[in-house]
Order: structure tokens, then sequence, then C-alpha cells
């Protein structure tokens, strides 16, 4: 997981992408029931997603990154409302699809494979419902104790600062809340801890819930709406991005 400082990138094998057009791509059961505004994806890279917001390229190591706006795209004409509801359902589907594949392969292949770090799931409910963004986070044991090994009860500057530039370019000029609304930081054994705005909009765990050997599971708390999520998924990225660089370190 990436995020380039507009879009979100899923980084996947190029045999996951070929898994991922088998279960949502043209033809399939899941694409002939879904609204008119959704493309299916194809193999030649064309857009797809709810309102083709969703565009993939090759990274330098010849890994498919699956491209997902996170901020409106400058169009006046456009609805940034809709546009990122639209980034957002296509993100649901993706994180959803993830864990089923995940699934699949934990039942299919018992040798040697690479750590699975974290694992995401959002939602998207009603707009104006409470908790109509949610999200969880899954941290792996791997993962954890490589953030245990970072400190206890310490913030993460570079973390908040990306989450305060996303909010800016979503809030424009207008904004009325500090980068100082922005928390992340490590609590007790390496579990993570994220607030945005507005206040007590988070995503946390109660340190006492997972053993010494243990992941932990995170879940959200009063994300309503979409820009909320986002900025978590921020966030989060930026995380993962520290952990993978660390682990494989080691």
């Amino acid at each position: 997981l990436g995020f380039t400082g507009t879009h979100f990138q899923f980084i996947v094998s190029g045999d996951t992408w070929i898994k991922i057009r088998a279960q949502i791509g043209h033809g399939t059961h899941f694409s002939s029931y879904q609204r008119n505004d959704y493309v299916a994806p194809t193999s030649n890279g064309i857009k797809w997603g709810f309102q083709e917001c969703a565009i993939n390229s090759q990274t330098l190591d010849g890994m498919i990154a699956i491209n997902i706006p996170a901020v409106p795209s400058q169009e006046k004409s456009g609805d940034p409302g809709r546009e990122l509801r639209s980034s957002a359902e296509t993100i649901v589907l993706l994180t959803h699809l993830f864990w089923f594949l995940i699934e699949e392969e934990n039942n299919t292949h018992h040798g040697h494979k690479e750590q699975q770090l974290f694992h995401i799931e959002t939602y998207l409910g009603k707009a104006g419902e409470f908790h109509a963004a949610g999200l969880e986070l899954s941290v792996s044991p791997t993962a954890r104790k490589y953030l245990h090994s970072l400190g206890e009860h310490i913030g993460m500057q570079d973390v908040e600062d990306s989450m305060w530039q996303h909010h800016q370019i979503l809030s424009g000029d207008d904004d009325q809340f500090s980068s100082f609304s922005f928390r992340a930081r490590l609590r007790e054994r390496g579990l993570l801890d994220f607030h945005t705005m507005p206040y007590c909009s988070c995503l946390g765990a109660n340190p006492t819930s997972f053993g010494d050997n243990e992941g932990c599971y995170l879940s959200s708390h009063n994300v309503d709406h979409v820009s909320q999520q986002f900025n978590i998924l921020v966030a989060i990225a930026a995380v993962w991005q520290k952990v993978r660089d660390g682990t494989k370190a080691e």
C-alpha cells in the first residue's frame, strides 16, 4: 500500500491481477449486477472501477500498481463528493477481494511465502450515517513486534505530516484545524493509534486485547465520512512502508 500525495497505490503481482480480473472482470457474476457506472477491469490497463476511478501502472520491479484517487480531481465541472465516494467504493471492493485471495492462498499453499504484514478492510454505508466510512486494520505479529522495537508512547511526526498534507488538499484554503489535530503514535507493545478530524474520529485498540506473540486488530470509531477514512488510510500507508522497509532490513 502506498500514497503518492494524490493517489492510493495497491501494489500487486501480475498473478494477483489475473485473479482480480477473474473475480470482478467483464462477464463475471460480480460485474453483471453492478450499477452502470462500474467498469470492469481488463488486461489492457484502461480505467476501471466505479466511475472509472482506478487505473493501473507498472512499477520498476515489474509489479502492478492500482492507482485510486485519494483527493478529487481539479475539474470544476465534477462532483468532488461523488468522486471521493467512487474511489471509496472501489477500495471497499479491493480490500474485500484481497481478504478472499489471502484466504484462498492460505488454503492452497503450505510452503514458504512472503509475510503478510497488514490487512485492511474498509466499509461504506449511506452518506450521512454514523460510522458510514469505517475501516479495520489487522497487524501481523511480525509487524507489531517491529513497531514495538521503535519505542512506546511516541509520536510519528512524518506520518502526522502526511495526514495534515492530505487534509489540506481536501479542505482547501478555509481550513480551521491545525496540524496538531492529527495524531499518529505508538502506544504500548507496538500498538498503533491514529486520530483524524473532527475530534474522536480514530483507529485503535485496547493494549490488553492481544498476547505477546500475537498481532493485533484495530477498528475505527466515529469515522463517518470518506475524507476521514482516506486520511487514516494515508497514515496506514505511511506506516506500512516503514514496517516493510524495516523488516526487510533485519
